[in-house]
């Protein structure tokens, strides 16, 4: 099975259709790094079409782990993040 950390590099490379097909059988499985990673996709549209609703489950689930990191991710996200600055709140982790 393709790990994780695989899916979350793909991104930051800007790869996202592998990332998007590595990360959704694990936020389909509650990994909350997969499921804020799949709602930032459909927040801004990278290899899918923007779609608010898949937006805002992905990202709900995500913030329902209680996981800190998840939450700061989230508030992030919020904030308007650009997707550079998303990809380098990635590089640590793994």
């Amino acid at each position: 099975m393709t790990e994780l950390s695989e899916g979350i590099e793909a991104f930051n490379q800007g790869n996202y259709e592998l990332s998007y097909t590595i990360l959704l059988p694990f936020a389909e499985n509650g990994n909350p790094y997969a499921q804020v990673h799949i709602g930032y996709f459909y927040l801004k549209g990278l290899h899918v079409e923007i779609n608010q609703q898949k937006a805002e489950y992905w990202l709900s689930k995500a913030e329902a782990s209680g996981n800190s990191d998840i939450e700061k991710m989230i508030g992030l996200i919020d904030k308007e993040l650009e997707i550079a600055t998303f990809a380098e709140l990635n590089r640590g982790f793994g």
